[in-house]
């Protein structure tokens, strides 16, 4: 693939226009974006690499690091969720996850995980890298893992565990990941 990039996929004119631009501009080595309007897809693109040497084509499938980014996503479905009367901020996680109690954490309530005052900011040991896609495997870990800190008497930024955390309660809760 030379010159210029094989994008796989459908969007909006404008939209596609902007994707095969941050191409052109050297601004992506590879990328997907997929976006639903009132529950149809609307954009669903693929395009570049997914290693830096540029020999694995950026594929429908292929799995990105997000870091971060989906924690504002997460904030506001928990809100509407919190809203519809679906979640609680203020009730216990182990009310819905009853292996979370584990290891002193009965009390931790949604509220004190998403403003990172569980104790669950990481883990003792190394997670292998394809580890953390096995969903299961990861809540397995936190619902048995002890706070690093009496719960709700500190904060401690949670960026390894907050996500599976609050994923995990929002899925027992509402039957949706």
């Amino acid at each position: 693939m030379t010159g210029a990039v094989d994008i796989k996929g459908s969007a909006p004119p404008k939209l596609l226009a902007a994707f095969r631009a941050n191409f052109a501009e050297g601004a992506e080595l590879g990328a997907r974006f997929c976006a639903f309007r009132d529950g149809e897809l609307v954009a669903d693109l693929a395009a570049g690499w997914s290693d830096r040497e540029k020999t694995i084509p950026f594929a429908e499938d292929t799995l990105v690091c997000v870091y971060s980014s989906g924690k504002a996503a997460m904030a506001t479905l928990v809100a509407k969720a919190v809203s519809d009367g679906r979640l609680d901020y203020e009730r216990a996680i182990a009310t819905d996850w009853p292996e979370f109690a584990a290891e002193g954490k009965a009390a931790i309530t949604l509220a004190m995980a998403l403003s990172h005052q569980a104790g669950l900011c990481g883990f003792a040991d190394e997670i292998p890298p394809d580890e953390w896609i096995r969903w299961d495997n990861i809540c397995a870990r936190i619902a048995a893992m002890a706070p690093l800190w009496p719960p709700g008497s500190a904060a401690g930024y949670h960026p390894q565990t907050v996500g599976y955390i609050v994923g995990e309660v929002f899925r027992r809760r509402t039957g949706r990941t």
